[in-house]
């Protein structure tokens, strides 16, 4: 995460272990409140407007990710409780967001090429937010997988739910690499057409098929206009 060199990650000041064997890191401490918290407060049927007034923290999202790409990281447990809101009177909105636990990101040694193979087919990450390739098994996330978590937290922001919902987790992760994404337009009918088409370009169950991150950054600006 120090190598992005990017504010809206949250840098290591430093790390260790305790004589016991216990390891620590060293943050810096955030005044603010996470995504989750944000959108749990949001009142009943404002997710629309929230959507497209909040369009500014998938932004800052996107770049903050964007730059951790460029050097070869892959999050892989992008969720709203890993995102913090924090006050930021330098700002125009007078927030920032910062991107918090890369304890599971991965190091790719070409964004354009095979990912690093892991010991085993371990599934890490969050179901609800988790790409399809994530949900088979972690040797084929590359960074749109990222993309694809940023797009169920966009549908999250403007629909007010996921695109799946399930109760048991085996159900979810099945959800997420066979079903089609539930049109955004059942959950939120007149949402704008061009950030429409966006979510569901980042929900593509083909990660070939999804943008990078610089093409998501440029299509919230093109929404934003």
């Amino acid at each position: 995460a120090n190598q992005t060199g990017h504010p809206g990650v949250v840098p290591v000041y430093d790390f260790g272990q305790l004589p016991d064997g216990t390891p620590w890191l060293v943050m810096p401490l955030l005044v603010g409140e996470s995504l989750a918290h944000r959108l749990r407060q949001a009142p009943a049927g404002s997710h629309m407007a929230l959507g497209l007034a909040g369009l500014w923290v998938i932004g800052d999202i996107a770049s903050a990710l964007g730059a951790a790409h460029a050097h070869g990281i892959i999050h892989r447990d992008l969720k709203p409780d890993n995102i913090m809101l924090v006050a930021d009177p330098d700002l125009p909105g007078g927030e920032r967001v910062k991107v918090l636990d890369f304890g599971i990101a991965k190091m790719a040694e070409s964004l354009g090429a095979l990912p690093h193979a892991t010991d085993s087919n371990l599934v890490t990450g969050t179901p609800a937010y988790m790409s399809p390739e994530q949900c088979r098994g972690a040797k084929q996330v590359t960074d749109r997988a990222d993309v694809y978590s940023l797009g169920v937290i966009l549908y999250q922001m403007v629909a007010g739910r996921p695109p799946f919902v399930a109760d048991a987790v085996g159900e979810l992760l099945i959800m997420q690499v066979t079903e089609p994404v539930p049109p955004l337009d059942s959950f939120a009918p007149g949402t704008e057409r061009t950030l429409v088409s966006l979510i569901h370009s980042m929900l593509a169950k083909d990660a070939v098929a999804r943008p990078g991150m610089d093409a998501v950054i440029a299509a919230l600006q093109q929404v934003e206009r």
